[in-house]
């Protein structure tokens, strides 16, 4: 009996110095800051829509834009860099970046010949671009040597609240993910 609450004070310390998926053996990698532990791939659900968010499914990684964009079709059947179709998705992935405290992230907006697309094929309607940039003009400026063909958004980086950028795709950020709801996902 007394090797039994040993036992037990030992494994109840060890939780508490080690915290779920740490170990002595190993350093404990805790979930960043908003994240929470799940099996699943989805984040978030809103409006017919399920979020991903790559800093809490990979160590923090970052990536270019075209790597992150593969990183959400790798996801699986309908997932991509997110869509930002309406105000209430702006207001929605704007508080997920703050509460988050992220620096930025891509979303799959591009641009192209005729203007800028989402890679959903909505129409790039509600455009929340910033007034300020690294020079001070409003974006899109297409600053870095007239090749900034790729759509963030930055949280305050230019003292300009959480707002859209255009960017060279070669920066690397985090991004979040989109797919239609449907899969199954009962979070």
């Amino acid at each position: 009996m007394k090797f039994l609450v040993l036992l037990t004070i030992v494994a109840s310390t060890s939780c508490n110095r080690y915290g779920s998926g740490g170990s002595p053996t190993g350093p404990h990698n805790p979930l960043p800051p908003g994240c929470k532990q799940t099996s699943q791939n989805v984040d978030f659900i809103l409006n017919g829509s399920e979020y991903h968010y790559s800093w809490c499914h990979d160590g923090n990684q970052i990536y270019s834009h075209s790597e992150a964009n593969q990183y959400c079709a790798r996801l699986g059947t309908g997932w991509q860099g997110v869509s930002i179709g309406s105000i209430a998705e702006d207001q929605f992935i704007s508080s997920v970046i703050g509460s988050h405290a992220l620096k930025y992230i891509w979303t799959s907006g591009t641009k192209t010949y005729s203007g800028w697309r989402w890679q959903s094929g909505e129409p790039f309607l509600f455009l929340n671009w910033s007034s300020t940039g690294a020079d001070g003009n409003p974006q899109p400026d297409n600053r870095e040597g007239n090749n900034e063909a790729c759509h963030a958004v930055l949280n305050n980086f230019y003292n300009d609240g959480i707002k859209w950028h255009d960017i060279a795709c070669h920066h690397n950020k985090p991004i979040i993910c989109e797919r239609a709801s449907g899969s199954g996902y009962q979070g």
